[in-house]
Order: C-alpha cells, then sequence, then structure tokens
C-alpha cells in the first residue's frame, strides 16, 4: 500500500505516504493537543526529521541520524 488514513484510538488523523515497497516516507497527522506533525522516515521505518508545532504555536524542528540519535533539534 502507498497512502492510507485513518483515525487512531484517540480519533487523531494520520495520513502516511510510502515508497514503492511500502516502506519510509512521510507520515502527517495531529497530535495529541491537537498540534500538526510531520515525520519523515527511511525505509527501514527510522526516523530522520520530526517537524511539528507546540501547544503554544512555535514550531520545533528534530533531525535524527540512521541510529535514531538527535542531531539537531530547535527549539
Amino acid at each position: 500500500m502507498r497512502a492510507w488514513l485513518r483515525l487512531y484510538e484517540d480519533e487523531q488523523p494520520v495520513l502516511k505516504l510510502c515508497d514503492k515497497a511500502g516502506k519510509g516516507g512521510a507520515t502527517l497527522c495531529l497530535l495529541g493537543d491537537g498540534q500538526p506533525g510531520l515525520a519523515l522516515s527511511d525505509e527501514n521505518g527510522e526516523m530522520g526529521a520530526m517537524l511539528y508545532l507546540l501547544e503554544d504555536g512555535q514550531p520545533s524542528l528534530s533531525l535524527f541520524d540512521a541510529t535514531g540519535r538527535v542531531l539537531f533539534s530547535a527549539p
């Protein structure tokens, strides 16, 4: 499957886009506090980047290496 849209148990919507093998890609979701988030992952499912809004509306960005270690985070 290349893309899907679903609601989790807490009724938060999630849109997932995958590569041809159904791996990696982008996930757009609403976090528990209702703020939007975007996660980018590789073909192994390891997160490479996450962009989301904090509760006060301030943007937050985190970048990860191949082992999941945070390389950069702001704020």
